[in-house]
């Protein structure tokens, strides 16, 4: 939680050893610093107020200093400090804001967490009151991570309306249990229009996929274009855990051309893959006359990370 110090060009830069308050050196010739707690920005969710968290090394007694960060002083510069102990938990945001889904499609939503105090449990996330003909595939922010894609799907019948999007994430935190539901800068809604997309991700193999640290899958991809479109589709996997990766997929990542409807490409777990259970989705984006239109992505493939051999 410190601020970052710029510096100038041929000034000294040092590589530090730490030692713990009260401790003596000999002369060597070597710098010695103080070393204290700062920050002038909180981050998201703070605003211009500034946050610290910070771990007493010793039993003892320390200062809080707060100032003005322009040097400024006088009896009306007022403030309030707070301090108090951690209080882990998340707070949730959606993006898009205001999703489009069309009839017969499916979008990915990134659902997003702001972590706090330290908490990296796991959070499950799920939609709630959709309206008819809408339906919705859940996901988890796993721990250590900060996002997942969830998807929005209309019928090909789905009555064209406006509806509140109600995204919640649940998650235990110590022994409890605590339901969050994602916050929303404006009215969030699921809107369902009458026309098709022009492409769609009919089939993903295989559906679900066992990985040990070190392995590779092989995953066919394919797409239907409609509405006479004929151009090129670029695809991307949502949702991949860390040191899960789609390899060598050049420049253009990976692509279906024109003289294409289907594409191969390899998942690979890296050697030091942790064991994690995760829903991925290929998505399709298309570009007419410079525009892009929303991702539709396929229906969910399940993926498994299993643990090294010899480990727990």
């Amino acid at each position: 939680d410190t601020s970052s110090e710029a510096h100038a060009l041929g000034r000294p830069v040092y590589k530090v050893e730490l030692h713990p308050p009260g401790a003596t050196f000999s002369p060597n010739g070597l710098p010695l610093f103080t070393l204290t707690y700062r920050n002038d920005d909180g981050g998201p969710m703070w605003g211009k107020d500034s946050r610290l968290t910070f771990t007493a090394p010793a039993a003892g007694d320390y200062i809080v200093r707060v100032r003005d960060a322009r040097g400024e002083s006088g009896p009306l510069y007022a403030y309030r400090l707070t301090l108090a102990p951690p209080r882990p938990d998340f707070d949730l945001f959606v993006s898009p804001s205001n999703p489009n889904v069309p009839r017969g499609g499916r979008i990915p939503v990134t659902v997003i967490a702001y972590r706090r105090d330290g908490f990296d449990g796991a959070i499950a996330v799920g939609t709630e009151d959709l309206p008819p003909g809408v339906s919705a595939e859940s996901g988890v922010i796993l721990p250590g991570h900060s996002s997942v894609a969830i998807t929005l799907t209309a019928a090909a019948d789905a009555e064209a309306r406006t509806a509140p999007l109600v995204v919640t994430g649940r998650a235990a935190i110590g022994s409890q249990p605590v339901v969050r539901q994602a916050r929303a800068d404006e009215k969030v809604s699921v809107l369902s229009v009458a026309a098709p997309p022009d492409v769609r991700v009919v089939s993903i193999e295989p559906a679900a996929i066992e990985l040990a640290p070190g392995g590779h899958a092989r995953v066919r991809a394919t797409i239907a274009r409609e509405n006479g479109f004929k151009g090129r589709v670029p695809l991307s996997v949502l949702n991949l855990p860390f040191r899960v990766t789609v390899p060598d997929i050049g420049l253009n990542g990976i692509l279906i051309t024109e003289a294409q409807d289907s594409r191969e490409f390899e998942i690979v777990a890296d050697e030091n893959a942790a064991p994690a259970e995760q829903t991925l989705f290929v998505t399709a984006r298309v570009e007419t006359n410079q525009v892009a239109s929303p991702e539709q992505a396929s229906v969910p493939i399940r993926l498994k990370i299993t643990a090294r051999q010899g480990t727990q």
